[in-house]
């Protein structure tokens, strides 16, 4: 299973909307490919309206993060805008290498130039 790492915190709602529907339109795009994949965002974004009491950063995602890296046999890198400044995928990153994990990065617009 791919673990799909990509950047989600900003100021701006829209841009956060963004990185979402980037991050859901590139998992449905690996999934459509045949490969099994768990994006945090895809996940977290939509549960994250339902919670009460939750700040929407890293610090209270993390350990579910870190739990499903160590499920997944490849972590992979999303390289949305901002990819290389978040600090969720700096740390993912940096555990999957603890674990060993493969790691890959993805372009985004190989699911735009997929048809997605």
């Amino acid at each position: 299973m791919i673990y799909l790492a990509s950047p989600y915190a900003h100021t701006s709602y829209q841009v956060r909307y963004l990185r979402y529907i980037q991050a859901v339109k590139f998992t449905a795009y690996l999934l459509d490919s045949g490969k099994h994949v768990y994006s945090p965002i895809a996940h977290h974004h939509a549960v994250h309206n339902f919670r009460q009491n939750t700040p929407a950063h890293y610090n209270s995602y993390k350990e579910t993060d870190r739990e499903m890296v160590t499920i997944c046999d490849i972590f992979a890198i999303l390289m949305l805008d901002g990819w290389k400044a978040s600090v969720g995928v700096a740390d993912e990153y940096e555990y999957a290498k603890e674990l060993n994990k493969h790691c890959i990065t993805y372009r985004y617009e190989m699911c735009l130039e997929a048809g997605y």
